[in-house]
C-alpha cells in the first residue's frame, strides 16, 4: 500500500477553491470542506484516491512523481524561494 501524498496546490477563487492534487483538478466551495477532505487525504491517501476515482469518474493514468530530495535550503535559496530574485536584491543592499 502506498502512503505517499501527491503534489496538492490550492487556488482561493471568487466561489471557493481550485484544488490540484496530482494531475487532478477539484473543486470546493467551502473551506470547511476542504480543510475536512484534505485532512482525509493525508491520513489515507490511495483510499481517498480510489474512492475519488470511483465516485467523480477520475482518471487513473496519473504517475505518481518522486518525491522532492530532502535537503535545508540556504538562507539565499529561501529568500529567493519566498520573495523572489527581484526583492532579494532590494534586500542585499
Amino acid at each position: 500500500m502506498n502512503n505517499r501524498i501527491r503534489p496538492v496546490q490550492i487556488q482561493q477563487v471568487m466561489n471557493g477553491y481550485l484544488v490540484q492534487v496530482g494531475c487532478q483538478t477539484l473543486v470546493f466551495e467551502s473551506q470547511s470542506t476542504l480543510l475536512v477532505e484534505l485532512g482525509k487525504y493525508m491520513e489515507q491517501p490511495e483510499t481517498i484516491e480510489r474512492e475519488y476515482r470511483h465516485k467523480h469518474g477520475l482518471n487513473e493514468d496519473c504517475p505518481m512523481p518522486e518525491p522532492a530530495a530532502n535537503r535545508v535550503m540556504n538562507e539565499r535559496e529561501t529568500m529567493k524561494a519566498f520573495v523572489g530574485e527581484r526583492n532579494e536584491a532590494k534586500h542585499a543592499r
